[in-house]
């Protein structure tokens, strides 16, 4: 059943209760899930939640525990490209929406769940953490809020990073603890303005599990705890070669100078003089960045597979050839479906790429989504990195 005067489902709850009572015991005993929803007790809708996001699973989380509240998520449109889950996200009453660029339709139906007295849900980020810390939240969603003109309640999780960072190829038992409380009351949101908002909703979902585990100590995961680590940390501390390091057991290594770190299932290296964790470590290779764009005109090329996914293309289309970031664009000039193209996209008021360690990134160009699998997919992180210092660069 659709929301009056709006092409969204109202969420069923039989779809979202059914997998609940039985996913959500398994969940907790298996991930020592810790829920405090004390401060929300009561609290009915409309109301829009938002919550941080550390790992794939998140949204699952913030499901169960909500229980019996039904929720209206918003996700990423290439989820919607999959049958099933199109069909199950849709009796769910999921909104899909283009990453990183203004998208009207999911803001319309955004804002017709809160009229009808439903919950809006979203990782107002988008994306999965690089290496545990949270991202600035574009100012789109202050503006969404001050349409809506409901409460906002924030959700933090946090652990969810811990136990499967994104460039992890296992997942690790550790714990994991989820905290609801009010954001803002209505009162709120009609008398802060845009940039007041913006603010707190910066400061409630800024997060980082490495520091948050400082303290506490908890322990995830004994073996393998760095392969992987390579396709994210790609720059050595010490020697400063590039795409050299290699992992194995709970180490990482630099293959030009030997230089060896070792990672302990808190999540920090052991005895590094460098930096005490990951996080610190990948903050750490933006600073030859902004060096490196000034120098460059070209900034970074490879030879690539891509995959055009569209909104009005029934199936996925394919091609090779060489991708070319520059400062203001991106360039694709190779096959698509045959055919020989040759495609710019704007990158101005692009503040991130999305991206799977080791493999691929993904931009959007209007109604396309373009992944880029690159034959060395070590570079993925590394153009992450340029894109987002160059959006900093130009809104210095």
């Amino acid at each position: 059943m659709k929301y009056k005067n709006s092409r969204i489902n109202k969420p069923s709850k039989f779809w979202t209760y059914l997998p609940t009572i039985f996913a959500w015991p398994i969940m907790k005993l298996i991930g020592n899930v810790h829920v405090d929803k004390k401060r929300i007790k009561g609290i009915k809708g409309p109301f829009i939640l938002i919550c941080n996001h550390g790992a794939r699973i998140d949204p699952v989380y913030v499901y169960t525990t909500m229980f019996p509240r039904v929720l209206n998520f918003v996700g990423s449109y290439g989820f919607f490209k999959n049958k099933f889950l199109n069909w199950y996200f849709t009796k769910l009453g999921s909104i899909p929406k283009f990453q990183y660029q203004t998208d009207l339709s999911a803001m319309k139906d955004m804002i017709s769940v809160t009229r009808n007295n439903g919950i809006l849900a979203m990782h107002p980020a988008g994306r999965m953490p690089s290496c545990g810390r949270g991202f600035m939240i574009p100012e789109g969603l202050s503006k969404l809020i001050k349409i809506c003109k409901v409460p906002v309640v924030c959700c933090l999780l946090h652990g969810t990073y811990l136990t499967k960072p994104k460039w992890a190829i296992n997942k690790r038992r550790g714990r994991i603890e989820i905290e609801y409380y009010p954001l803002l009351s209505k009162e709120d949101v009609e008398n802060l303005d845009t940039d007041a908002i913006n603010k707190i909703v910066n400061e409630a979902l800024d997060f980082n599990d490495y520091e948050w585990n400082r303290t506490k100590q908890y322990k995830f995961g004994k073996k393998d705890l760095a392969i992987g680590l390579e396709t994210t940390l790609y720059r050595c501390p010490r020697c400063h070669k590039e795409f050299n390091m290699k992992t194995y057991d709970n180490t990482i290594e630099c293959d030009s100078c030997h230089t060896k770190f070792e990672i302990t299932p808190t999540g920090y290296f052991k005895s590094n003089m460098y930096y005490e964790h990951p996080d610190q470590w990948f903050e750490g290779q933006r600073e030859s960045i902004d060096e490196f764009i000034k120098n460059n005109e070209l900034l970074m090329q490879d030879n690539t597979k891509v995959i055009l996914t569209g909104v009005n293309n029934l199936l996925d289309q394919y091609g090779y050839g060489k991708v070319s970031l520059y400062s203001d664009h991106l360039n694709y000039i190779g096959t698509i479906n045959n055919e020989n193209v040759d495609i710019n996209i704007d990158l101005t008021n692009l503040f991130s790429l999305p991206y799977k360690a080791g493999n691929n990134f993904e931009i959007s160009d209007g109604p396309n989504i373009y992944k880029f699998e690159l034959d060395n997919g070590l570079h993925a992180a590394k153009y992450c990195q340029v894109v987002e210092e160059l959006y900093k660069l130009r809104n210095k």
